[in-house]
């Protein structure tokens, strides 16, 4: 069993991402994490997964394990799912994308209004804080995509290295975020 990105497109209709943008999004975010799963399980005695890893792009709720990532891809701030995940106590918001979570579950979402030219870099930003739980502080002082996303950047080693720390860790996604 790989290592499971979710991907959920959930623009309104007519604000969908392009079919090539979504194509090379996933593509990015597959080749990414495939090198950090296989790190990640490295030296593991019993990894919760064989390596690699699957970005799938979905319309419902997937079936997930706890400790794997789902990024919802919503228009812009003002459809935030975010927004509803109870007892958050998150609500900064920046132009392209956000991380909330509470004592159970986690959230993240990317807006597509920011720029589609920076989809996968945005997600792989929000993966990190949706994976180490760490605010804007702790992960913005790190350098690559830990601070803000430019077009055809990549993670740098350091990001691979911390996303391989964390990747296993119990995080379990907030499904109900489908029903917004």
């Amino acid at each position: 069993m790989a290592y499971n990105i979710y991907l959920a497109d959930r623009a309104p209709q007519g604000s969908e991402i392009p079919s090539d943008v979504r194509q090379s999004t996933l593509t990015t975010l597959q080749t990414w994490f495939t090198e950090i799963s296989n790190m990640a399980i490295n030296g593991m005695s019993s990894p919760p997964f064989s390596g690699g890893a699957c970005v799938i792009r979905i319309n419902s709720p997937p079936s997930i394990q706890p400790f794997e990532l789902l990024i919802f891809f919503v228009l812009n701030p003002r459809y935030s799912i975010v927004n509803h995940l109870p007892h958050s106590g998150h609500n900064r918001r920046t132009a392209a994308g956000f991380t909330g979570w509470n004592d159970q579950f986690t959230c993240s979402e990317v807006y597509i209004d920011h720029g589609i030219q920076t989809l996968a870099q945005v997600a792989f930003h929000e993966a990190m804080h949706n994976k180490t739980h760490y605010g804007d502080r702790a992960l913005h002082s790190r350098d690559g995509l830990a601070q803000s996303a430019t077009p055809g950047a990549s993670p740098s080693d350091n990001n691979e290295q911390l996303m391989a720390q964390f990747l296993t860790n119990q995080r379990p996604q907030w499904l109900a975020g489908f029903n917004y």
